[in-house]
C-alpha cells in the first residue's frame, strides 16, 4: 500500500511538471546553438541571439527567439536587428519527421541598408540558365512582418531616408503554392498600400513568374496603379517584362529591370496614355482689397517673401544609376499640363541629364535639356529651354505663379546656376533670357490710366484693378543674367493705347526692380498722315523697389537734360491729354490752352501774361509766378512788366525774336528751363 501511494504521488508530480512544460515552455539554450549553427551553414553569416530561445507546446508547438542581430563584417552588407522571431509548427508534422511551419512572424525588424555612391568593379555570379533551379522557397504557410523599418544609410550613423511602419502579410496557398502578399508602409508623409499576387507556383524562383500588382499612393498618384508582368530573377537582377496595366482608367505599357549586385542600376521604358500626379496645395497669404486712385478695387501689396535658405536635398541621386525613357499622351503634375510629352534621361554617378522633346505645353511646343549635377558639395544646374506658341497665362501662372499677362508666348532660356537652396540658385544665376509676347493683354493694370495718374501723383505699386487691362500687340525683351541680376536695354511694348520702351535691371536675389521707362500714349487726335499720334509723357518714368509693389514716379531731373525737346513733348502732352476745352482739372485746361496758343501764335518762349482771360481764376497766382520768373527785358527797375507800354512790349518781342535767332542756344536754354521747372513744380509739387 505504501509503495502504491508513492507511485501515485510520483505520477501526479510528473503530470504537473508536464503541464507546466507544455503551457509555459522550457528555456532551451541548446536551441540557440542549433539555430546559430544552421544559419551559418545556410547563409555564411553569423547570427547573435541575445534574448535566448524558448520552445513550448501549448496551445501549439511554438519556437520563439528574441533580440536577434545579424553580424555584419562587410560595410556593404545590410545590418539587421529583430526584436523577436516566432515560428508556429503543425503538431502532427512533429511525428512525421518533417516539421511544417504554419506561420512565421517577425516583430519590428530594422534593416540598415548602406548606400553606395559609386559602383565598384566586382565579379558577378553567373546567371542561371533558363529552367535551372538555384534554391527553393521554404514551405511556410504564412509570413507576417510587423512594424518593420528600412533605413538607407549614407554612412554608419547618417540616415539618408527611411520607410517606417511596414506591415506585410504573405500567404502561400496549398497545394499550388501561389503567393498573395499585401501590406502598408509610410515613406515620410506618403502612405503606401500594395499587393502582389502570383499566377503560378513560386517554388522555384529562377523561373519566369507571371504576377499581378497593385499600388496606391493617395498623396502622390491619382488613381490606383494595377499591372501585370512576367518577373524573372537572375542572380542579382530582377526583370519585369511585358508590363501592362492601368492608372485609374488609363492604360500604360513598358518594361523595367533592377540590378542590386552593387550600386542599384535601374532601366525602364514606360509609355502612358494619361498620368496625373497630385500634390497638396501650398498655403498662400490672404490679401485684402484697397481703393485705388481711380476708385477701383486694388489688391493690397503683398509682402515679398525672401528666397528660402533651406537646403534642397537631392543627394539621393548619388545612390542609384538609371537609364529611362518616358512618354505620355498627357502628363499632369499638380496644375502643370504637358500633352504630349517625351523624356529621355540618364543618371550616372550623381549627374542627371534630361532631354525634353516634342512636348506640348498649353497650345504650344517646348523642348530643352536639363542637367543637374549633385556629385559635388555645391550642386550645379543648367537649363536650355525653347518655347513656341505657348499660351502665356496658364503657363506662367503654373510655372512661376505669375498671373498678370496673357497672349501667345515665345522664349528661349539658356541659364546656369550653382547652389543647394533657392537663394543660392537665384544669387548665382547666369545666362540669357529672350521673351516675346504677341496679341495679348496685361491683366489688372491699365497703363494708359497710370500715365494719366502720374501727372498728378507718385504711384505706389501697380495700381491693380480686377476690371482693368492693357491690350498689347507686342511685348519683347532680351535679358542678360549675371549673378542673379537680369538686365535689358531693349524692353519694348506696343499696344493700341500705349507704347513703352525702357531699360533696367531685375535683381532676382532681392526681388527688386530698377527700370527707366519711356511711356507714350496713343491719343485720340491725328497727325498730318491721318493716323493716331503717340505722345510721349515727356519725362522718363522710374520703376523702383520690390517687384510686387514698386514706387513709380516721373524722373524730373531727366526732363532738364534736353529742355527744348522736353518743352515740345510737354506741349503735345498738355494738349493731347487735356485739350483746349478739357473738363476736369482747371490748371491742366489752362496748360493745354496755353501750350497750344504759344505754339500757334508766338515764337516767344515766355509764359502767358497773368491777366490772360483763359487762365482759370484759382490758377492766376501760378500764372503770375511764372511771369515773375521771366520779366520783360524792357521793364525799368522797380516797374512791373504789366506797366510797360504796349509798343515797348511789341518791340521787346521783336528784339527777343531777333536775339533768339542770333543766340538761340543761350537764350532758349535759360528761358525754357525756367518755364519747365515752373510747370513741373505745379504738376508734381516741389
Amino acid at each position: 500500500m505504501k509503495i502504491l501511494r508513492t507511485i501515485i504521488i510520483a505520477l501526479v508530480v510528473l503530470i504537473a511538471a508536464a503541464a507546466v512544460f507544455l503551457v509555459v515552455g522550457v528555456p532551451s539554450s541548446f536551441l540557440v546553438d542549433k539555430i546559430q549553427t544552421e544559419f551559418a551553414k545556410q547563409t555564411g553569416r553569423q547570427l547573435e541571439i541575445a534574448g535566448g530561445a524558448k520552445l513550448r507546446f501549448w496551445p501549439e508547438p511554438t519556437l520563439e527567439v528574441r533580440d536577434i542581430t545579424l553580424v555584419n563584417t562587410d560595410p556593404k552588407q545590410t545590418d539587421v536587428k529583430i526584436d523577436s522571431a516566432r515560428a508556429e509548427i503543425e503538431m502532427a508534422s512533429l511525428f512525421s519527421g518533417a516539421p511544417k511551419v504554419t506561420q512565421f512572424t517577425l516583430v519590428h525588424p530594422v534593416l540598415r541598408m548602406p548606400l553606395i555612391r559609386r559602383a565598384t568593379p566586382e565579379n558577378k555570379p553567373a546567371a542561371s540558365k533558363p529552367g535551372e533551379t538555384k534554391r527553393e522557397i521554404p514551405d511556410i504557410g504564412r509570413v507576417v512582418v510587423k512594424n518593420a523599418t528600412i533605413m538607407f544609410m549614407r554612412s554608419k550613423d547618417d540616415v539618408e531616408n527611411q520607410v517606417d511602419h511596414i506591415n506585410v502579410t504573405a500567404t502561400l496557398s496549398q497545394p499550388d503554392h501561389h503567393l498573395d502578399a499585401k501590406g502598408t508602409a509610410d515613406a515620410g508623409t506618403q502612405k503606401i498600400v500594395f499587393q502582389v499576387k502570383s499566377k503560378a507556383a513560386v517554388d522555384k524562383i529562377e523561373q519566369s513568374l507571371p504576377v499581378e500588382m497593385t499600388l496606391e499612393l493617395p498623396d502622390f498618384l491619382e488613381g490606383t496603379l494595377s499591372s501585370t508582368a512576367n518577373v524573372i530573377s537572375s542572380g542579382s537582377t530582377i526583370k519585369f517584362n511585358d508590363v501592362e496595366g492601368t492608372v485609374g482608367k488609363d492604360r500604360f505599357t513598358g518594361w523595367a529591370s533592377v540590378d542590386m549586385a552593387n550600386k542599384p542600376k535601374v532601366k525602364l521604358d514606360l509609355d502612358f496614355k494619361r498620368l496625373k500626379f497630385v500634390s497638396k496645395p501650398a498655403a498662400t497669404p490672404s490679401t485684402t482689397a484697397a481703393p485705388s486712385a481711380s476708385g477701383g478695387a486694388v489688391e493690397s501689396a503683398k509682402s515679398v517673401q525672401p528666397w528660402s535658405d533651406q537646403k534642397i536635398d537631392l543627394d539621393d541621386l548619388n545612390f542609384v544609376d538609371m537609364q529611362a525613357a518616358f512618354s505620355a499622351s498627357e502628363l499632369d503634375i499638380s496644375t502643370l499640363q504637358l500633352a504630349p510629352i517625351y523624356i529621355e534621361g540618364a543618371l550616372v554617378n550623381g549627374v542627371l541629364n534630361l532631354a525634353l522633346s516634342n512636348t506640348g505645353l498649353y497650345g504650344g511646343k517646348s523642348d530643352g535639356l536639363l542637367t543637374l549635377d549633385v556629385s559635388h558639395a555645391q550642386p550645379r544646374q543648367t537649363l536650355q529651354l525653347n518655347l513656341t506658341g505657348v499660351r502665356a497665362l496658364p503657363a506662367l501662372s503654373t510655372l512661376a505663379n505669375f498671373r498678370e499677362i496673357d497672349g501667345t508666348m515665345q522664349g528661349r532660356m539658356d541659364l546656369q546656376a550653382t547652389g543647394a537652396s533657392e537663394r543660392a540658385v537665384m544669387s548665382s544665376l547666369g545666362g540669357t533670357i529672350d521673351i516675346f509676347f504677341k496679341d495679348g493683354r496685361l491683366l489688372d493694370v491699365d497703363l494708359a490710366h497710370m500715365v494719366h495718374t502720374l501727372t498728378q501723383s507718385t504711384l505706389k505699386g501697380w495700381q491693380k484693378d480686377k476690371a482693368a487691362k492693357t491690350d498689347i500687340d507686342v511685348l519683347n525683351a532680351h535679358f542678360k543674367v549675371n549673378s542673379g541680376r537680369a538686365t535689358t536695354d531693349d524692353l519694348n511694348l506696343v499696344g493700341p493705347s500705349v507704347t513703352v520702351t525702357g531699360k533696367g535691371t531685375a535683381d532676382l536675389p532681392t526681388k527688386n526692380l530698377n527700370f527707366t521707362l519711356e511711356p507714350k500714349l496713343v491719343l485720340n487726335f491725328e497727325n498730318k498722315s491721318g493716323s493716331a499720334k503717340p505722345v510721349s509723357f515727356g519725362v522718363p518714368v522710374i520703376v523702383q523697389g520690390n517687384w510686387d509693389s514698386p514706387q513709380i514716379y516721373p524722373d524730373m531731373s531727366g526732363i532738364l537734360d534736353n529742355p527744348g525737346a522736353a518743352y515740345s513733348k510737354l506741349h503735345d502732352l498738355g494738349v493731347g491729354l487735356f485739350g483746349k476745352s478739357s473738363t476736369g482739372n482747371d490748371f491742366f485746361k489752362s496748360l493745354g490752352n496755353f501750350l497750344d496758343k504759344k505754339d500757334d501764335n508766338s515764337k516767344d518762349k515766355e509764359a502767358p501774361a497773368a491777366g490772360d482771360e483763359k487762365t482759370a481764376p484759382q490758377d492766376k497766382g501760378k500764372a503770375q509766378d511764372t511771369v515773375k520768373e521771366t520779366p520783360s527785358e524792357s521793364s525799368k527797375p522797380g516797374e512791373s512788366s504789366k506797366e510797360a507800354p504796349k509798343e515797348t512790349s511789341k518791340e521787346t518781342s521783336k528784339n527777343t525774336s531777333k536775339d533768339d535767332t542770333a543766340d538761340d542756344d543761350k537764350f532758349d536754354e535759360k528761358k525754357t528751363r525756367a518755364k519747365i521747372e515752373s510747370i513741373l513744380k505745379d504738376i508734381f509739387g516741389k
